[in-house]
C-alpha cells in the first residue's frame, strides 16, 4: 500500500515538472561548444564555411539567471565576444557590450526566447530586440525529453531585402539547453540564400578558481 502511494507521488511529481514551462538550467563554471557548417548562395553555386559558437557561464544568481560570455560568428575569420546576462526564460537585458554586434548577427540565434507558460506551448509568442527592432515570432511543440522551437526572424536587412529567415532548435527540457538548431535565410532584392545548422559538440566544466579568473578578464 505505501509502495503504491510513493509510486503515485512520484508519477504526480513528474506530471508537475513536465507541465511546467521549460526554463535554460546554466551551470557556473559551463563551456558550451557549438559547431556546424553554412552554405550561402549567390546565384547557383554556393560557398560552404564552418561555423561555430562558444557560450561560458561565469556566474549564477540566486533567481537562476546567467552571467554569460558568447563568442559568436559564422566562420573563424568573424568572432565577436559579447557579456551578457540570460533569465531562464531567455530574456536578455540590453548592455553595452551587445554593440559589438551587427545587426544581422543576433545572440538569440543561439539563444532562443522560451514560451512564458504552458498556455504557449498551444499558441505562439513574438520578441523584438530593442536596439535592431528585430523581430522573432515563435510557436513550438513539446515532446517527451524535448521541445522544438520554430521562429520566423525579421530584422532591417529582411526588411530593405525582402526576405526572412526561418529558424529551428531543439531544446532538451531535462538540461534547460539548447543541443542543436538550424536556420535558411531568403533575401529577393539580393538574390540571395543560405543554410545553416549547428550542434552541441562539448560541454566542458571548469573549476570554481579558473572561472572566476576568466570572469574577471573579461
Amino acid at each position: 500500500m505505501l509502495r503504491g502511494i510513493v509510486f503515485a507521488l512520484c508519477v504526480a511529481d513528474a506530471a508537475t515538472a513536465c507541465a511546467e514551462a521549460p526554463r535554460y538550467r546554466f551551470l557556473a563554471g559551463q563551456e558550451l561548444h557549438f559547431a556546424g557548417s553554412k552554405k550561402n548562395w549567390f546565384g547557383e553555386k554556393p560557398t560552404e564555411c564552418k561555423s561555430s559558437w562558444r557560450l561560458w557561464v561565469t556566474q549564477v544568481s540566486q533567481d537562476e539567471s546567467a552571467d554569460v560570455v558568447v563568442e559568436a560568428g559564422p566562420d573563424a575569420d568573424s568572432k565577436y565576444l559579447v557579456r551578457m546576462t540570460v533569465h531562464p526564460d531567455g530574456m536578455i537585458p540590453w548592455n553595452a557590450t551587445m554593440e559589438a554586434l551587427p545587426a544581422w548577427l543576433s545572440v538569440r540565434r543561439i539563444l532562443p526566447m522560451l514560451p512564458g507558460d504552458e498556455e504557449s506551448l498551444k499558441t505562439q509568442w513574438t520578441h523584438t530586440e530593442p536596439r535592431t527592432g528585430t523581430r522573432w515570432d515563435y510557436h513550438c511543440q513539446r515532446n517527451s525529453d524535448s521541445l522544438t522551437i520554430w521562429a520566423t526572424c525579421r530584422g532591417p536587412l529582411e526588411l530593405v531585402s525582402v526576405g526572412a529567415i526561418e529558424f529551428t532548435w531543439t531544446f532538451d527540457i531535462t538540461k534547460g539547453s539548447i543541443t542543436g538548431w538550424g536556420a535558411k535565410g531568403t533575401w529577393a532584392d539580393y538574390n540571395e540564400r543560405d543554410e545553416e545548422s549547428l550542434a552541441l559538440t562539448a560541454t566542458i566544466q571548469h573549476d570554481a578558481e579558473s572561472i572566476v579568473l576568466f570572469r574577471d578578464e573579461t
